[in-house]
């Protein structure tokens, strides 16, 4: 029989970590919550938790983390191991994924994407979404490669009763593709340029699954096509 192995390092002991996260998620999920905490080594800098995204999922509101520092070494393959080979149940794993979707190293993000699209927990939602508007382009674009798998239905009827944290969202997208993406600069040579919106992964994963605002959406590409009209102008007087 399979047992959860013990470590010498254990956020569960650090009470305020462990506080931080079981804030994170649904309160029905607490114990669930320290069960998958047991295989996640303690770390020096403590967890932090975005106060001002606040979500409602199926009448249970919660904050999201914002960034966790935790070694990453169970992360192989998609999948959550220790070194024993021992694995957590799906819920706790989901749970895993969600926290280290929002870890300080942008490659350990990416690698909880599939286990977040391929969730069938509600609460798991907010978090797929904060890296669709990541700032690391890759991670964006691994989404977008990928938004056919994504459930577009629950994402919807989740934004019905978090039109904020949606709008919170679409404007961080927005930021970072205008002041990071749009033009590349030269301490970013080698970084992929996504000079109209409409090409940007963020903003085509939104509006695909329709989440987009759209007085946001009108506001946002209205002066980009007046742009695009002026250069075909220019270059149809060449």
């Amino acid at each position: 029989m399979n047992t959860i192995p013990s470590f010498k390092s254990s956020v569960l002991t650090d009470i305020e970590s462990t506080r931080l996260l079981r804030s994170a998620f649904p309160r029905s999920l607490e114990v669930y919550v320290d069960n998958a905490l047991r295989v996640v080594p303690l770390a020096e800098t403590r967890p932090f938790v975005n106060e001002h995204a606040s979500v409602d999922v199926r009448g249970e509101e919660f904050c999201l983390l914002r960034r966790v520092y935790f070694d990453y070494a169970y992360i192989k393959d998609g999948g959550w191991h220790t070194h024993a080979r021992w694995q957590l149940p799906s819920l706790e794993q989901d749970i895993l994924a969600c926290i280290y979707s929002t870890h300080h190293d942008g490659t350990v993000r990416a690698q909880t994407i599939n286990r977040l699209i391929e969730s069938r927990h509600d609460w798991a939602l907010p978090y797929l979404l904060n890296l669709v508007s990541d700032y690391v382009i890759e991670v964006t674009e691994l989404i977008d490669y990928r938004v056919n798998r994504i459930n577009a239905d629950r994402l919807r009827e989740f934004a019905a009763t978090n039109r904020q944290f949606i709008s919170r969202s679409a404007d961080r997208a927005l930021s970072y593709w205008d002041l990071g993406h749009r033009v590349r600069h030269h301490s970013g040579a080698d970084q992929p340029q996504y000079e109209w919106l409409e090409d940007y992964p963020a903003y085509k994963t939104l509006r695909q699954l329709e989440l987009w605002p759209r007085l946001l959406a009108r506001k946002s590409l209205r002066k980009q096509r007046r742009l695009r009209a002026r250069r075909i102008a220019r270059a149809l007087e060449k």
